[in-house]
């Protein structure tokens, strides 16, 4: 196994945990920091989150092939421990020594003791070829490095190495034939949002492409993002392969944005996020480009508020189709696991959800959003995220600042031919089991044929009666 060091560079280094050692194959190796959401608690406003609602989370980067032996001592926390995402089976054992584990294969994992607060995630990354050095763009090596803002050139290979911390953003417009590769840490945390909307190049994020073509974004550690975390907006052809994407606390930190945008795949990622996940927006400035061809794939996610998988809300295209979500972990959610949101005027459908699987916990926490200074926080615990919900509600009417659009299509604000395909829910003991809520909130428009083929709760599959399922103008929903 490769284990990260410490880098040391320009009077920076990184920070050690204090909550865990953790051993891979007997070799003690580092543990890393990053601050993370702790409540979903969100505000309706968009300037700076208040610190004492996150918390600093750790985490332990290696590559290697074959299996990894690991051994964890919790300094700060004990009781009962797991593994995540609980679908890959792996057990853990309580010894003298520690908690130990073993990973048969790479992967994202999280280790978690009691219950979801501070945990431990662990990124076992296949082995990366280094591109040579005189074939790179940009070329960040073993150590910190504060870049800045990067505007991206056609043709750019970017590197950032497994030892590697990079303050800085990576932003491209118009730009073709781009890859960013390495398993290092891209951090923003040098970066303010400096304006309300997330779709303006005013604040950089960490990833931010407009009318970009066949780039390759695989392997890096993405931390601290001052917004959306990975923006897509009118792009084509990109590849999204092995990112983390953690330590996203901040207002509007979403996973990945797909905004108008076609031939895109997420696959092999883990993402923990303060607000929606995986979403497939659009908006009015790329209202010609529909969001179709879209594959997200064997993704591990962490949704801290919001949806996690989702269509929606923002919906300005005549279409989002030919979309599959598929074989995904939804190891933490809070509002709703898969969603679709037709806020706009699109017409969606040809969406498949299969091979999902969503774990419920007891101490999921509600969510509350915070409409004055000084309202706190007091959400409670035992929290049901719904499993599924589709509506199409025209969220320019519910809220300021969006102009109002009378755009309309032959089959707009309509929701069609959906297909939820094998989902499974890992529930624990005093959790109920979660909705599903389905329906048109349009009186002169219908849903139809929504087909859930296969409902399994712990292993056995769910009757229909047993589910609560609400319908609203739905024609031909099926459970099967």
């Amino acid at each position: 196994m490769n284990l990260g060091c410490v880098p040391e560079n320009n009077g920076l280094t990184e920070k050690l945990s204090e909550d865990y050692r953790v051993f891979l194959n007997g070799r003690e190796c580092p543990v890393y920091t990053a601050r993370v959401s702790a409540v979903p608690f969100a505000k309706i406003w968009f300037d700076k989150r208040d610190i004492k609602y996150t918390e600093i989370s750790s985490m332990v980067r290696f590559d290697g092939e074959g299996e990894a032996e690991v051994r964890v001592l919790s300094l700060k926390k004990k009781g009962s421990a797991v593994v995540r995402p609980l679908g890959r089976g792996v057990r853990c054992y309580e010894t003298p020594e520690g908690y130990v584990f073993r990973l048969t294969q790479p992967g994202q994992y999280t280790f978690e003791v009691g219950d979801d607060r501070g945990a431990l995630y662990l990124f076992f990354d296949p082995p990366q070829t280094k591109p040579a050095r005189e074939n790179c763009t940009y070329y960040f090596g073993a150590g910190i490095h504060c870049p800045g803002l990067i505007r991206l050139q056609s043709g750019d290979r970017v590197y950032i190495d497994r030892d590697a911390v990079v303050y800085g953003s990576l932003f491209g417009e118009d730009v073709r034939d781009v890859t960013i590769t390495g398993t290092g840490v891209l951090d923003g945390s040098f970066e303010n949002r400096v304006f309300e909307g997330c779709y303006e190049p005013y604040t950089k994020s960490l990833i931010k492409l407009y009318e970009c073509e066949n780039v390759v974004i695989d392997g890096p550690v993405l931390r601290d993002a001052p917004i959306r975390v990975v923006n897509l907006f009118g792009c084509k052809h990109i590849d999204i392969c092995n990112i983390k994407a953690i330590g996203h606390w901040r207002p509007n930190t979403d996973g990945v944005d797909i905004v108008n945008s076609s031939y895109v795949t997420v696959r092999d990622s883990f993402l923990r996020t303060f607000d929606d996940t995986v979403t497939l927006k659009g908006i009015d400035r790329y209202q010609h480009l529909n969001v179709e061809h879209i594959s997200v794939q064997n993704c591990v996610l962490w949704c801290g508020w919001g949806r996690t998988l989702e269509i929606g809300l923002e919906t300005a295209c005549r279409c989002v189709r030919n979309v599959e979500f598929k074989n995904c972990d939804l190891i933490h959610n809070s509002a709703v696991c898969m969603d679709i949101q037709n806020g706009d005027y699109a017409e969606v459908y040809d969406v498949l959800y299969e091979d999902i699987r969503a774990e419920y916990q007891p101490y999921t926490l509600e969510e509350q959003l915070m409409r004055a200074p000084e309202q706190e926080y007091t959400g409670k615990k035992g929290a049901v995220p719904s499993l599924i919900e589709m509506n199409n509600f025209r969220f320019r009417e519910h809220y300021k600042g969006f102009p109002k659009n009378d755009t309309v299509y032959e089959n707009s604000f309509t929701v069609h031919d959906i297909t939820f395909r094998n989902i499974k829910i890992f529930r624990d003991d005093g959790v109920k089991l979660p909705a599903l809520r389905i329906g048109s909130e349009m009186e002169n428009v219908l849903f139809s044929d929504i087909l859930v083929d296969g409902l399994y709760e712990n292993g056995r599959k769910v009757k229909e009666s047993e589910w609560e399922i609400v319908l609203k103008r739905t024609n031909g929903f099926r459970i099967l």
